[in-house]
């Protein structure tokens, strides 16, 4: 499952979202079970990105039988845990700050209003059942979410299936499976003070009228012809009111993501299967985040738009021969394959903003024609930029496992990868093994009652990695106003594979 988070925090005054990852697109009524691959195993067969284990997530399957219907609802409710703890003893001396004179009374605590009573239900139903021959699974799953702070929704619908049958007598068991997901999120809350309900929320003025502002975040100007950021103090840009931010600064994205996925096995002799799978996954993302005229301590005095659409795509193929046997005491479990990883981004951002058009002297000045209105055509000129990558990275791995009695293991591992990443360079091809052994000592000796399980266990392992893609090969780059930006740096040819 390839990570498709989009714009992860990266600002130091915030103001940016986190795009999530692949993981929360899984319904969790489809889930069988979770399980970890640790060490050198995970590296052999998935390469780098395992480096560090994987975690296994495996989703129900088809099954022989009668036609069941399940069908599940919940619904949790949330507050919050905790909140700062804030003076309501002295008001404010400048209307921005809460360090004034002492009130005759507590001020009271505006924080715990802003925030409300969140909900999120998950509903899901699912078909399974079939033949001993031919078997299917359907699953439709949908979560809806208002979140603790006022105008934060959230809405995912989750289609999956699965279709499994025998040929041959079984000796050849074929799959498919398909899935869609849908994800709306309107205000995601965001990192840091900018843009962020939260300071405002906080830093509001004890003893000031929190009622005014909430009904009227915002006000009327003549000369604007357009609503404008009413608050306390409009210059300071960590300081808007949170009722403005929540409605004239409202960030949403979408995202729709893909799953096709096919896999026959062959059962050559008992123990003996070659196995060929295929993934593809596409993920299309589209952040939309416009700001209303005035927002921002008026560094937008007409507004601004951002458009972002982020596209990416994942082909994965596969071909395994496994033995296992087992004679008297010892047993063997081997692996062997290739696999081919392709993978493709393209990320393009449109964003706008400047002050009112005019033309003077026949040149143009400033940049919007109309206030808050998000279209291109509406902004003089657009910034534009785009981001495209490319890799793909070919394998060649094996795997075994030697055991004695069940209490003594031997491990080996080795694989090889061809990676994109490094082309015009010696090092494109990079081989890593490993060898590991453990014994269960407590099989061999008798311990008592006392010990359950007594274990020994000693592993040497490498594990290779590339680099980011065009490091040995920078690309041009679209820039702003449609500008083509050349490479900043040089080409890095004499890079060699990471290994740890």
């Amino acid at each position: 499952m390839m990570n498709t988070s989009t714009d992860q925090v990266k600002s130091n005054y915030g103001g940016e979202r986190d795009g999530g990852d692949a993981l929360s697109t899984i319904n969790p009524d489809d889930i069988a079970s979770i399980s970890l691959l640790k060490g050198a195993s995970a590296a052999a067969l998935y390469g780098a990105v395992a480096a560090n284990g994987a975690i296994m997530i495996t989703t129900k399957s088809a099954t022989a039988g009668r036609i069941s219907v399940s069908v599940s609802s919940n619904t949790t409710v949330e507050t919050p845990l905790s909140l700062p703890e804030f003076q309501t003893a002295y008001g404010s001396a400048d209307n921005t700050y809460s360090w004034g004179a002492r009130l005759d009374g507590r001020a009271k605590n505006y924080a715990e209003e802003f925030f409300r009573t969140g909900w999120t239900t998950n509903n899901s139903v699912s078909i399974n059942g079939g033949a001993e021959n031919l078997r299917a699974y359907f699953s439709y799953g949908n979560i809806t979410s208002e979140g603790i702070t006022p105008e934060n929704d959230y809405a995912q619908h989750t289609l999956n299936s699965k279709v499994g049958f025998d040929l041959f007598g079984d000796h050849v068991k074929v799959d498919f499976s398909a899935k869609y997901v849908n994800q709306h999120v309107s205000n995601q809350p965001a990192a840091g003070w900018l843009v962020n309900p939260l300071t405002g929320a906080y830093l509001f003025p004890r003893g000031g009228d929190w009622n005014y502002y909430r009904d009227n975040y915002e006000i009327y100007d003549p000369n604007l012809n357009a609503n404008v950021h009413n608050w306390v103090n409009t210059s300071l840009e960590q300081f808007d009111n949170p009722y403005w931010i929540l409605n004239r600064q409202k960030p949403i994205s979408e995202r729709n993501r893909y799953e096709f996925g096919g896999q026959v096995r062959y059962d050559i002799i008992e123990g003996l299967s070659v196995t060929g799978r295929m993934r593809y996954e596409r993920a299309d993302d589209n952040f939309k985040h416009n700001y209303y005229a005035s927002s921002t301590a008026n560094r937008y005095p007409m507004g601004r738009m951002k458009d972002n659409r982020y596209f990416s795509e994942q082909l994965y193929a596969d071909a395994l021969v496994q033995y296992n046997h087992v004679w008297g005491d010892c047993s063997l479990q081997a692996t062997a394959g290739a696999s081919m990883t392709r993978t493709q981004s393209n990320d393009v951002e449109l964003w706008a903003e400047g002050t009112k058009f005019s033309m003077t002297d026949g040149k143009p000045n400033g940049n919007v024609m109309y206030p808050n209105l998000f279209i291109p055509e509406n902004y003089y000129a657009n910034m534009a930029s785009q981001g495209l990558t490319r890799k793909r990275l070919n394998s060649l791995f094996a795997t075994a496992t030697f055991g004695f009695r069940e209490g003594l293991f031997l491990d080996v591992t080795a694989r090889n990868d061809w990676s994109s990443a490094l082309a015009y360079t010696r090092s494109y091809s990079f081989f890593y093994p490993s060898f590991g052994a453990s014994l269960l000592l407590d099989r061999f000796v008798d311990m008592g009652e006392q010990v359950d399980l007594f274990k020994f266990r000693a592993s040497y392992s490498i594990v290779g990695n590339d680099v980011p893609a065009y490091m040995t090969n920078p690309l041009y780059t679209l820039g702003a106003q449609g500008a083509i930006t050349p490479p900043e740096r040089a080409p890095f040819r004499v890079l060699e594979p990471e290994k740890t």
